[in-house]
């Protein structure tokens, strides 16, 4: 009987710890998302130590999925943004390894916290999710219609802005603001946490990637590795030297030793997927105690021909189709597949007649050795005509003039 007692008190007070450890974080977010919609979520509690990009996922029955996402603490708040995922159903977030306080006392523990993802497609989604600057700052604004549609922006002042189909490139200025400070965006429907950090006297480098992440590969055949080209912009003024990217070298690589980019200036690296499994990684691009953070994850999928060459929701951008964008004076190798960025050619783009280029000089050749071979034969045609009498000939090589013969009566 007190064996019994001893061992209930044992669960209830691990019951009771549990509760406490999932009580000791909380978050806002929504219990209910729409295919695509940018998901906004504080986080609450005692955090001592910063959240690893690596340790937030998404996840789906256990299986992890590879979503647009980034952690980040402005200020004295934690946020987590991410893009929902396209299929409806039941998801999670979770955070590994979460350093917090359980009763006082200094904890490691796993944050989870479930959500869904239902109706129709989202009209728009946004990037980043939330903004830390020291400098002007731009967020893009992605409409999956094909009408052009009317939002509100608050920031730096109220005014409207028409968004077209596709990607839209919202600029917005901080110069009226001095010192630090927290503010909230609202645009359109979502409303976006900034943290703006401006010291007067130095400039705060400030980068940019093109495209923001890399969350899906289309797997066409298994031929490895697969290219994707990235864009490095400094949106600053001033040059930033010795510039250069670290990553995990198992999982991709980049064309790239250390470099210069001078002010305003945008630079195209050849970044390769080399791992032929799902993973989820990140590219820091650093400049001196500065770190700029590219997430990459990667979910190997076949290519469905008759879902990418459809129109709507189930397109892809081209990259993520492993292809490339030809242009106006090229043709695609291969029939081309509709993507979020137009045709998508998964082939090869060349100009037209340039393929046998390379091989031009072989037929000049041949025509040279015909010339040559031609002419030889001519020259000796012509020398054996112009010889008409040889006896003559060799009478005359003797210098005996020829006997005239006169003709009898």
């Amino acid at each position: 009987m007190k064996k019994r007692i001893l061992i209930g008190s044992y669960l209830i007070a691990i019951c009771f710890l549990l509760l406490v450890n999932v009580s000791a974080i909380s978050t806002n977010m929504g219990g209910d998302y729409r295919p695509g919609e940018t998901a906004v979520v504080e986080l609450s509690g005692n955090i001592l130590e910063p959240i690893a990009f690596g340790n937030v996922m998404i996840k789906r029955n256990n299986v992890l999925m590879a979503q647009d996402y980034d952690v980040k603490k402005l200020g004295e708040r934690y946020y987590i943004w991410f893009s929902s995922p396209r299929d409806e159903g039941n998801y999670t977030l979770w955070i590994k390894n979460l350093k917090t306080t359980v009763n006082g006392v200094p904890s490691v523990t796993d944050f989870s916290q479930n959500f869904s993802v239902k109706g129709n497609f989202i009209d728009y989604s946004v990037s980043p999710g939330f903004m830390m600057t020291g400098n002007n700052f731009e967020i893009n604004v992605k409409v999956y219609g094909d009408n052009d549609i009317p939002i509100a922006v608050d920031f730096p002042y109220q005014q409207q802005v028409l968004l077209k189909p596709g990607d839209n490139i919202i600029d917005f200025d901080v110069s009226s603001i001095n010192g630090s400070k927290f503010s909230t965006i609202h645009l359109g429907v979502y409303a976006l946490p900034i943290y703006v950090m401006k010291n007067l006297s130095i400039e705060n480098p400030e980068i940019t990637f093109s495209p923001l992440s890399i969350s899906r590969i289309i797997l066409i055949s298994e031929k490895l590795p697969v290219y994707n080209i990235i864009s490095v912009r400094n949106l600053g003024k001033n040059t930033l030297n010795n510039v250069y990217f670290e990553y995990d070298n198992s999982s991709v690589s980049i064309n790239s030793s250390k470099f210069n980019i001078r002010g305003n200036e945008t630079l195209k690296f050849n970044l390769s997927i080399i791992k032929g499994s799902d993973f989820n990684t990140q590219v820091n691009l650093i400049y001196g105690n500065y770190s700029f953070d590219f997430p990459i994850g990667v979910v190997f999928e076949k290519n469905n021909a008759s879902g990418n060459t459809s129109t709507g929701n189930n397109l892809y951008r081209c990259s993520e189709l492993r292809g490339k964008i030809c242009s106006a004076s090229e043709v695609c190798s291969t029939s081309q597949e509709m993507s979020l960025d137009g045709p998508c050619c998964t082939g090869e783009c060349s100009i037209p007649g340039s393929g046998s280029s390379s091989y031009s000089w072989l037929g000049y050749l041949v025509v040279l050795i015909v010339l040559v071979v031609g002419g030889y034969v001519y020259m000796n045609y012509r020398k054996a005509k112009g010889v008409t009498n040889p006896v003559a000939a060799a009478a005359h090589a003797g210098g005996h003039p020829p006997v005239q013969r006169k003709p009898g009566p």
